[in-house]
């Protein structure tokens, strides 16, 4: 928060237990970026095979299901967020397991429609987005992209352009 601060004076900086913040409090605008906690499904947070160090590990090391399912939580706080603010776009990435791993994640999908959005998800791999201008990233990282578009917009085309190229497997 202090560097984003620091980085962008003029925004108004908030530090609130997302789960409990009355989303009415949130000012008004057009799109929401947000994502949903991604810790126990990131081999960044020490998680290669979703294994967790600390108070939620079970005894193998394993994050236990109520503490996958807690990260989750911050998932059904974008749609609270949508369904007061009704914005024309929401957009966020995640870690592919929050796709694949989370049981309520088609329910997540479906909740979006029924708020009349067009739900998208791609896969990505930050290796692979690259271009003349933009290096790929050093590092292979696996994401699912989001966007949210409410019905009545042209959802954007999430298709990646130009095609990459994976050193090891060729196009992707």
């Amino acid at each position: 928060i202090a560097t984003h601060a620091a980085n962008f004076p003029d925004c108004e900086h908030v530090v609130a237990d997302i789960n409990n913040y009355d989303m009415r409090r949130l000012p008004k605008t057009q799109i929401l970026f947000g994502s949903p906690i991604c810790k126990e499904g990131s081999p960044a947070g020490g998680n290669a095979t979703i294994r967790i160090q600390g108070p939620l590990a079970g005894a193998d090391g394993h994050a236990g299901a109520a503490s996958w399912e807690r990260t989750r939580a911050t998932a059904y706080d974008l749609l609270r967020a949508a369904e007061v603010h009704r914005y024309d776009v929401i957009a966020g990435e995640n870690v592919v397991d929050f796709a694949t791993r989370w049981t309520m994640f088609p329910w997540f999908i479906k909740a979006w429609d029924i708020l009349d959005y067009v739900p998208q998800v791609a896969s990505v791999n930050a290796a692979h987005l690259t271009d003349d201008g933009n290096e790929a990233a050093r590092q292979v990282r696996h994401r699912i992209l989001f966007v949210m578009t409410r019905k009545g917009i042209t959802p954007p085309d999430l298709r990646v352009r130009p095609a990459c190229v994976c050193h090891e497997c060729g196009p992707v």
